[in-house]
């Protein structure tokens, strides 16, 4: 089988989504292209298709993508960065394609390579590729472009650099320098080029701008937001400080008001115990005196029953001795009576009345014992 065959049935399987076959016949292609004499266009679409078949695996990452790739690309093991893998999909297109010399690439090819690094967002990759195949175009080249010789695709080149790569690099002064100084593109297509750069540069620049406001008044209105949280904060802790404060005082007073409410608590109960007290010695003076009252009427009664009996003793001696002379008995009633009176001080009526008595009766006998 040939090249041409084996680039047949690899993009047969590339489009039916066959990819393990299309990565197998692709390189089978590759290597019948280094032993076979080729024109340039079967070589371009051989490297277009492997291209193709290496942006798919890498777009859409699996194992058995990843092994398809690291096979494909001729590496030891597989990278995870997008950008590595670009550098290499392009190494392996520049090297084993056409052994380093990058001016041998079509600009077909160089197109293909360039929406390869667009599509995975490799903008800086994009630019070195544009960059590295304008440098190494010699003098003859340039000179058969400028004459008309593959001019659609070296403009479609610069177009894809000057329009679409440095615009996302935010790199339009290289932009402009490269039209100004390019001798190659008609007058009529710079001027076309360079309104188209500083269309996009204005149009960068005002979204910048706007970006640029929108951050601004964002940064602003954070800011806005934030000192304002700061004051609804300073608000509640000066209002967490009042209440705190207010609590704290009105604890104080309801200590206070308790302190002072057990101080007359505690005033009350001493007045309390000491009316108590008061009560307590007022009633033991009272039984004191009371005692003392008793002890002297009982001394009183005791004396005037003993001095009721002296009396009584001397009226019933008179009465037995039969005093018969009425003066004499006045005498001794009289003596006996001033007697009883001054040691009774008057507290004996009731004897003086009975020794009365006595007295009288004594007195009629005497009386009727004279008249006999």
């Amino acid at each position: 089988m040939s090249a041409q065959a084996f680039y047949e049935k690899a993009l047969r399987c590339y489009l039916l989504t066959k990819y393990t076959p299309a990565v197998n016949n692709c390189l089978k292609a590759i290597s019948y292209s280094k032993n076979e004499t080729v024109d340039s266009s079967l070589l371009s679409n051989i490297w277009t298709l492997y291209i193709n078949i290496a942006t798919t695996l890498l777009s859409f990452t699996a194992p058995a993508n990843e092994t398809l790739l690291k096979k494909l690309l001729h590496l030891k093991e597989y990278h995870s960065s997008k950008q590595e893998t670009c550098y290499f999909i392009w190494k392996n297109v520049a090297d084993e394609g056409f052994q380093g010399d990058v001016s041998q690439i079509s600009s077909t090819l160089i197109s293909v390579c360039l929406a390869m690094a667009l599509n995975l967002q490799q903008p800086s990759l994009a630019s070195n590729i544009a960059e590295e195949w304008f440098s190494a175009l010699p003098d003859h080249v340039l000179q058969e472009i400028a004459e008309g010789n593959d001019r659609a695709g070296y403009n479609d080149i610069v177009d894809q650099y000057i329009v679409n790569i440095l615009p996302i690099m935010d790199d339009f002064d290289s932009a402009l320098t490269f039209l100004e100084y390019n001798t190659i593109i008609p007058d009529a297509r710079k001027k076309v080029l360079q309104k188209s750069v500083l269309e996009k540069k204005q149009t960068v620049e005002f979204e910048r701008e706007k970006k640029t406001k929108l951050e601004e008044e964002a940064r602003k209105l954070a800011i806005e937001e934030k000192r304002k949280a700061e004051e609804e904060k300073l608000r509640k802790e000066a209002e967490s400080k009042r209440m705190k404060e207010r609590e704290e005082e009105e604890a104080r007073l309801k200590e206070q008001v308790s302190v002072e409410q057990r101080q007359k608590e505690i005033a009350a109960e001493e007045e309390s115990s000491s009316k108590v007290s008061s009560l307590h010695k007022s009633f033991d003076q009272l039984q004191l005196s009371n005692d003392r009252s008793s002890y002297t009427i009982s001394s009183s009664s005791s004396h005037r029953n003993n001095g009721s009996t002296l009396v009584q003793k001397w009226i019933k001696r008179f009465s037995n001795a039969q005093i018969s002379k009425t003066t004499g008995g006045i005498l001794i009633f009289i003596f006996a009576l001033f007697a009883l009176l001054s040691g009774q001080r008057g507290r004996l009526s009731v004897a003086l009345q009975h020794l009365m008595h006595k007295l009288w009766e004594t007195v009629k006998m005497g009386t009727k014992v004279t008249y006999i």
